[in-house]
C-alpha cells in the first residue's frame, strides 16, 4: 500500500429532506463497526468524532436525522485507505436549504463557494418518494378549469419558488451552478444518488431508467454531459425502509448495516464507501 496520504474533498449536495445526513450516519457506523467488508476502511479516528458519532447513533436507533440547520457548516473527516493509498477525506454537510437558495435566490456564502471549488467529486442527493412532479400544459388547463378564475389567481399569488418548481429543475440548475467558474476550477466526477429507493418498490427499473422516467429533463441533462468527466446513476436506501411504518422491523436486524441497499444497475450490495471510491478514483 502506498504510505503517501492525499487530502480529498467531497461536495455532497441535495435539496432539504433529500437524504444527505441519514447517509452519512449510516457510513459513519457502517465503516466503524466493520460488520461488513467494505472498499474503504477507517485509517485512525479524527480528532473530533462527535458530530459523527450523533449521525450514527441516531441511525443504528433507526429515528430521523434533525434536518441540518441552515448555516451551520458541519463537515465529516474521515481518514481512510484503500488497498492503494491513504485518504484523508472532508466532507461538508450543508442545508438542504444552502442548496435551495443557491437556486432561488442565485447567491451563497464564500465559505460555500470555497468548499465547492476544493471538492474533488459531487454526490447529489435526490429523493425518489418526495419531490415535485413536472405538470404539463394539459394539466394545468385542466386544475384552473376546476379551480376557477379567482381560486387560480390566488394560487398564483402564493407560489413559492423552492416549494412549486418541479424538483428536477432546480436540481439541473444546482448542477450547472456547481459547474460554474464561481464554484469549480476544473470538471469533477458526478454520483446522483436516488435516495429512499425502498419506496420504488418491485418497479423493475435500474436506477438509470427510473431517472429517465421520473425525472426526464434531469436524465437528458446528464445525457448530454458537458460539465462532469463522467456520472454514475445509483439507487441507494441508506435507512432501509420507511421508519414510520417499518421501524419495528428495522430495529430487529441482527447485522444493521444489512438494512443498507445500494443499487448499481441490477447489482444491489450494502457498501456505502463504494460510491466514494468511485468518486476519488483517478
Amino acid at each position: 500500500m502506498d504510505n503517501n496520504t492525499e487530502s480529498l474533498s467531497v461536495m455532497i449536495c441535495g435539496l432539504p429532506a433529500s437524504g444527505k445526513t441519514t447517509f452519512l450516519g449510516a457510513l459513519s457506523y457502517s465503516i466503524n463497526s466493520q460488520e461488513i467488508e467494505t472498499s474503504l476502511k477507517y485509517d485512525g479516528l479524527p480528532e473530533d468524532r462527535t458530530y459523527l458519532n450523533q449521525l450514527a447513533e441516531r441511525w443504528l436507533s433507526c429515528e430521523s436525522m434533525d434536518r441540518t440547520i441552515i448555516g451551520t457548516h458541519n463537515s465529516v473527516e474521515l481518514k481512510l485507505r484503500s488497498e492503494s493509498s491513504r485518504i484523508n477525506l472532508t466532507i461538508p454537510d450543508l442545508s438542504g436549504e444552502t442548496w435551495g437558495h443557491l437556486w432561488d435566490e442565485r447567491q451563497t456564502t464564500k465559505d460555500v463557494s470555497d468548499l465547492c471549488k476544493q471538492s474533488t467529486g459531487v454526490l447529489l442527493f435526490v429523493h425518489c418518494d418526495q419531490f415535485v412532479k413536472v405538470q404539463t400544459v394539459n394539466d394545468q388547463n385542466l386544475q384552473n378549469k376546476a379551480l376557477g378564475e379567482e381560486e387560480v389567481k390566488e394560487t398564483a399569488a402564493d407560489w413559492l419558488p423552492l416549494e412549486h418548481t418541479p424538483t428536477q429543475t432546480i436540481v439541473v440548475d444546482i448542477l450547472q451552478s456547481l459547474s460554474s467558474a464561481g464554484l469549480s476550477d476544473q470538471k469533477r466526477k458526478l454520483v446522483i444518488m436516488l435516495s429512499a429507493w425502498d419506496k420504488t418498490g418491485q418497479c423493475g427499473q435500474t436506477p438509470t431508467e427510473y431517472l429517465s422516467e421520473h425525472f426526464p429533463l434531469l436524465s437528458q441533462f446528464l445525457e448530454a454531459n458537458f460539465l462532469f468527466t463522467s456520472i454514475k446513476v445509483l439507487g441507494i436506501s441508506a435507512q432501509g425502509g420507511d421508519l414510520n411504518t417499518e421501524g419495528e422491523k428495522l430495529s430487529e436486524y441482527d447485522l444493521p448495516t444489512n438494512r443498507i441497499k445500494v443499487t448499481d444497475h441490477n447489482e444491489v450490495y450494502s457498501d456505502l464507501t463504494l460510491p466514494l471510491k468511485w468518486l476519488l478514483e483517478n
